[in-house]
């Protein structure tokens, strides 16, 4: 039973395609870190429901579009990894949420108090 499931951890594998939106259904998921696996498309809303989330790494992969104002919701969330994507957009809703570290490209996108992110 994978409702249970506390924990997703995949580094550098050889997997692709999108990241499914099943996760979003994972309540009691406290850490995913899916990084450096070249996953495509946007990232999916269905995350913001994890309000138990705590660490969030999707860093290195191919993600597009914009962060979705559904993480708005991620009220656990402490670390936040999104670099080496290419998404775009305004992340500024990020920005009240007390998170060490917040690594994101700015390069692409707009953030109107940048105090809070780390390249």
């Amino acid at each position: 039973n994978m409702q249970n499931l506390t924990s997703i951890v995949f580094f550098a594998n050889s997997c692709n395609g999108t990241l499914p939106t099943i996760f979003g259904s994972l309540q009691q998921l406290t850490n995913m870190q899916v990084s450096d696996l070249a996953l495509t498309g946007t990232f999916p809303s269905e995350l913001g429901s994890l309000t138990k989330l705590s660490r969030l790494a999707l860093s290195y992969n191919r993600f597009t579009g914009t962060l979705p104002r559904e993480y708005e919701r991620l009220s656990s969330l402490e670390k936040l990894y999104l670099q080496n994507n290419d998404f775009v957009d305004d992340i500024s809703f990020m920005c009240d949420k007390p998170l060490d570290p917040f690594r994101v490209d700015l390069h692409e996108v707009n953030c109107t108090c940048c105090s809070c992110c780390i390249v």
